[in-house]
């Protein structure tokens, strides 16, 4: 996607490419995502063999990126002249392989490698282009197919558009070289740019493609139910090479080489070895098979020319699963933790609705569950490595010689935003979302004020806390009014402890933490960036380089899963880069799921329509918000507001408007209508000051959750219930009164005679209905738990959620209220992070439910990726002295 054009740099006095995307495209959102998402890939990526970009321009409609001019023919071009001969092959395939690695060590795999988007530079230098499908999904659409000549594959179209496959996904790629998972429409990882490499491979040496056809649908059909003929391989071609291509080309993926940097080093083995090279083959077979654990744990000794040389620390990447592959607890961030020696792992997982916390040892097989563990979220060891702090209920706990114990009590212990040691006896954390930042005694629990939230100058909360050396100061990320869900535009501060004072150390930035090195780490763009900070004058030297791309984080709240131990070592959850992206699918009363069509993206508040129809859905895009319709019959996904921060969309009864919040920037919260077909303007109905989120409505009444606007900057934030007239509009009156912490999420029910709504005022939250509109009576549906209730269409079933768990009630309203004991429906299935409220709906029509899931898998939320001597590689990427 994209025509390339030669250009001049008019300013640098150098030839460029320049890519545009076409104009029939600039106004297709998810089109320009994707264009974008290139220009982002690229940017994270810096290697010899990968073309460079230097800009993304983005004027008056129009959008280019500007790249490296690669002179010289394609791949394709240099096979269509004949086979190549494997000493000329070699050196072309391992420059791609090189490419491949640099890309799959940042979380990013290419998905449509083939000869046409590879260069040969005169200098015999490769550059692997064409980033463009990198972690990029299109919407709906249609296939792209057509006529194509057996032998013309290598220039064949690139897949771009979803397919419907028995709801397995999308096919992306181009058919010649797709991998057997992404024919069929599977998730794609770094083993099918294995598979896609082998087929390049093979057709270097042979001349001709693997597979090929007359068109798309029957090269698709190839490479899914035929094993690769590989019979034209030259007879002269050494048994290893021959091996090495056989292994990348297994169907089954499991089987499949996993590490195009396998392929790398078969390649540079078989080659043979220089007249002057004192290393024997016996020795050079003996350093390749040695251990990674022996590896990572001596200084590599290289026996050359009968001289010793010791080599930096080897950088080791390898994967530690969860027990029984169980998920982790990605809703509480973060959910991982290096020990300073780096020799331990704590993880949380969510285990059958519960929060479970484990260690695991470097020198150990299995994790061990921490025992008082259960409910913990962000676990952080001591700079000694001696303690363990986590939050569990209402309470901030240390676990240290196998004992938990409590340290002192905070006012929501869910979905904490940071955690930080000073030293080894004192802690960091903010105790509320719109609050400052406590620091508080471990041995007495006594907790003392450090910060503010300053919203006179635009502050929103103060998160993710972190000690510089000494504890004589703290980072912390400051959220802004002007980018609420979106903290990629919040800045980093640093507080000096003693003075009080706060000093901007970077802007457009989160969750950053200092590295021994020099550096400062932070969050971005869903990846990791480095930048050399001297934390004696609390300066950075810019510019800040992407490090580390594809780490699970959000960036509505602005965290990332990683944790760096002072050993240099690394550990990360591998993610989708740009997260916050989820998929939304249909879950059955079994918890059994069906995806919608719609692509993954960062969706938050979603609604089905009374009829069933349609779902109106909030997605999320940088510092914007807005409200799109999908029709489930047409498959259309049309935008209904532009811009701004609308939330928390709701249907009419009627099924022909949609009421929703919109934030104002000065800080208070309008509630708007507008047709739902999109036919007519918005409508101003009221205005709140502050924060507040429509929870349900009916003919009459809308009901909204509405922060207290006194609560503000307090650490206990309170919520109340509020009702809006409708007919006529803009009447504002209070329905229940504040709580400590009250979440408020209140649904009336279908005959608009009973109010639900959850209340945590015993200490936990629980489900509870009251009369409406007098709110005499009062009745508690739920017994272990309960938040978000749902009524069923005909009103006589209750839902919510709890702790990973999704129950029903049943009920009923004919006379006074009456409710069963609740039953477990299943549990795990949703997501239930969401930007404000909503974050499942009642299909009316169909006895399902429309829920929010990460994009990637159960198996692959289960799994932590560690880099050892991670540090060594980043010295040599970000110089910091």
């Amino acid at each position: 996607m994209g025509e390339v054009y030669r250009a001049r740099d008019s300013k640098l006095n150098r030839d460029v490419a320049l890519k545009i995307l076409p104009e029939a495209f600039a106004t297709d959102r998810d089109r320009l995502a994707r264009f974008k998402r290139e220009a982002q890939v690229l940017a994270a990526l810096n290697h010899p063999n990968i073309g460079t970009i230097y800009g993304f321009e983005d004027s008056a409609g129009a959008h280019a990126l500007v790249l490296e001019l690669v002179e010289g023919p394609t791949l394709a071009d240099r096979i269509a002249r004949g086979p190549i001969p494997l000493d000329e092959a070699r050196p072309l395939a391992q420059q791609i392989a090189e490419a491949l690695e640099a890309a799959h060590e940042q979380g990013i795999i290419h998905r449509d490698l083939k000869p046409a988007n590879i260069k040969l530079r005169p200098d015999g230098t490769v550059k692997v282009l064409d980033f463009g499908l990198a972690k990029a999904l299109e919407p709906p659409g249609r296939v792209v197919g057509g006529s194509e000549g057996p032998h013309d594959m290598t220039n064949a179209p690139t897949i771009t558009s979803p397919v419907e496959m028995t709801g397995a996904g999308a096919i992306l790629g181009t058919a010649a070289y797709m991998a057997p998972e992404q024919a069929k429409g599977r998730p794609a990882d770094k083993r099918s740019d294995v598979w896609s490499y082998a087929l390049v491979l093979a057709e270097m040496l042979t001349g001709r493609p693997v597979y090929s056809g007359e068109t798309v649908s029957e090269v698709l059909a190839a490479v899914i139910t035929k094993d690769p003929d590989l019979s034209r391989l030259p007879p002269s071609l050494p048994a290893p090479v021959r091996r090495l291509i056989h292994r990348c080309l297994q169907k089954d993926p499991r089987r499949r080489m996993r590490d195009i940097g396998e392929a790398r080093l078969a390649l540079e083995e078989n080659e043979e070895p220089p007249p002057s090279a004192g290393t024997s083959a016996a020795t050079a077979t003996w350093l390749i098979a040695v251990p990674w654990l022996l590896v990572a744990a001596l200084a590599v000794a290289v026996v050359w020319r009968g001289r010793t040389t010791v080599s930096a620390p080897a950088v080791v990447r390898y994967d530690v699963t969860t027990p029984s592959t169980t998920p982790l607890n990605l809703a509480d961030y973060p959910a991982i933790a290096l020990s300073p020696d780096g020799s331990t792992l704590a993880f949380v997982v969510l285990d059958g609705g519960t929060n479970r916390l484990f260690l695991r040892r470097r020198d150990e097989i299995e994790a061990r569950a921490v025992p008082g563990g259960e409910g913990a979220g962000y676990p952080l060891f001591s700079p000694d490595g001696r303690t363990l702090a986590f939050f569990a209920g209402n309470e901030l706990k240390s676990f240290a010689g196998g004992v938990v114990r409590p340290i002192a009590k905070v006012e929501v212990a869910i979905n904490m935003r940071g955690l930080a040691w000073l030293d080894n006896s004192s802690l960091v954390y903010p105790p509320g979302n719109a609050t400052g930042l406590v620091q508080v005694a471990v041995n007495t629990g006594e907790a003392l004020a450090v910060s503010t939230v300053d919203r006179a100058k635009g502050e929103r909360s103060h998160r993710w806390p972190s000690a510089l050396p000494g504890g004589k100061a703290v980072l912390f990320t400051v959220g802004l009014q002007t980018s609420p869900d979106d903290y990629d535009g919040s800045n980093i501060e640093a507080l000096v402890l003693a003075t009080g004072e706060r000093r901007v150390v970077l802007k457009g930035a989160s969750m950053a933490t200092y590295v021994p090195t020099g550096h400062l780490l932070f969050a971005r763009d869903g990846g990791l960036h480095a930048v050399p900070f001297d934390p004696e004058t609390l300066r950075i030297r810019e510019p800040a380089v992407p490090v580390v791309m594809g780490v699970a984080s959000d960036r509505t709240t602005g965290a990332a899963h990683f944790s760096v131990a002072a050993d240099g070592s690394l550990a990360y959850v591998p993610g989708a880069g740009l997260t916050g992206a989820v998929r939304l699918v249909w879950a059955d009363r079994t918890g059994r799921l069906e995806p919608l069509t719609l692509p993954v993206d960062n969706y938050a508040d979603l609604q089905v329509s009374p009829d069933g129809g349609r779902i109106a859905v909030v997605v999320v895009d940088h510092d914007a918000r807005d409200i799109w319709i999908h029709n489930l019959a047409s498959k259309t996904f049309a935008r209904l507001t532009f811009g701004g921060q609308n939330r928390t969309p709701v249907w009419s009864p009627d099924g022909t408007q949609i009421l929703y919040t919109a934030a104002e920037r000065t800080g208070a919260t309008s509630v708007m209508r507008k047709p739902a077909d999109g036919s007519a303007n918005a409508e101003r109905l009221a205005t709140f000051d502050g924060e507040a989120y429509l929870a349900s409505a009916e003919e009459r009444t809308a009901i909204l959750h509405v922060r207290d606007a006194k609560s503000q900057t307090t650490t206990a934030q309170k919520f109340h219930l509020a009702a809006v007239e409708l007919v006529p509009a803009g009447k504002i009156s209070t329905l229940l009164p504040s709580g400590r912490n009250k979440s408020g999420e209140g649904a009336l029910s279908p005959n608009g005679r009973f109010l639900a709504y959850d209340s945590d005022e015993t200490g936990r939250p629980e489900v509870y209905v009251r009369d409406f509109p007098s709110l005499r009576g009062r009745w508690q549906v739920s017994r272990a738990g309960g938040e978000e209730p749902h009524w069923s269409a005909d009103g006589r079933e209750l839902y919510f959620r709890y702790n990973g768990l999704f129950m029903a009630a049943s009920v009923d309203t004919r006379d006074a209220f009456q409710a069963s004991l609740p039953a477990v429906l299943f549990n795990g299935t949703y997501n239930v992070r969401s930007s404000s409220l909503q974050s499942y709906s009642v299909d009316p029509k169909g006895g399902r439910f429309l829920m929010v899931r990460p994009a990637s898998d159960d198996s692959e939320r289960s799994r932590v990726r560690i880099v050892l001597n991670w540090t060594e590689e980043l010295k040599q990427r970000v110089p910091a002295r």
